[in-house]
């Protein structure tokens, strides 16, 4: 898997005096660098990025523990870092993400372009995948809408349900008609079926 890159390096930051007092309690324990997103062990705690620990089941520090919460006094801490870009604007902390992510005039926009892509295939062969888990697919026809409906996962987005507008998000499968771009949600279309069967997911 390719290593993300970091936002920026230690010599990108302006306030250098004021890094040196606090760089020991804003490195992350294990991966050495300056934290980012930063979350705390319950017991022990030492401060880690959250992508460092993502994967972990309990601290690296063996103390027992698979608990993290929110660092307030590290982010505190990290939100009076300036940095400065390489395009040469300079930020807090807080808005060089945003920054280099979204406005910096340096973004190579293709290469992003390739990344959402990449991305966006990847939930679709995901949805697919688990589109392919209905038993017997088939469509049914309800008495809430003029065309037949099918049992869908949708793709990236979250989705609300056109007879009673509840808010259901992309996990929830949604029965859908592919002609109106319509959805229906299980307890609405429970009872309204009018020929067919309903489907459930595997």
């Amino acid at each position: 898997m390719e290593e993300e890159e970091s936002l920026f390096e230690e010599n990108d930051i302006i306030n250098k005096e004021y890094y040196n007092g606090i760089k020991d309690m804003i490195n992350c324990s294990i991966c050495l660098n300056i934290i980012e997103d930063p979350l705390q062990c319950n017991k022990c705690q030492k401060f880690f990025c959250s992508k460092c620990i993502k994967n972990t089941n309990d601290c690296p520090f063996r103390c027992k523990n698979n608990e993290y919460v929110s660092s307030l006094t590290c982010k505190a801490l990290l939100s009076e870092l300036k940095i400065k870009c390489k395009c040469g604007k300079e930020f807090k902390y807080d808005f060089i993400k945003k920054h280099k992510n979204e406005e910096c005039e340096l973004i190579d926009f293709k290469k992003k372009y390739f990344e959402y892509k990449n991305k966006y295939e990847l939930l679709l062969k995901e949805q697919n995948e688990n589109n392919d888990k209905i038993v017997n697919v088939a469509f049914i026809k309800t008495s809430l809408h003029k065309h037949p409906v099918e049992l869908i996962r949708r793709v990236i987005m979250n989705w609300s349900c056109n007879i009673c507008r509840k808010h259901f998000d992309m996990k929830i499968p949604s029965y859908h008609c592919t002609i109106c771009d319509y959805d229906l949600c299980y307890n609405c279309v429970k009872n309204k079926i009018i020929k067919g069967e309903m489907k459930f997911f595997l």
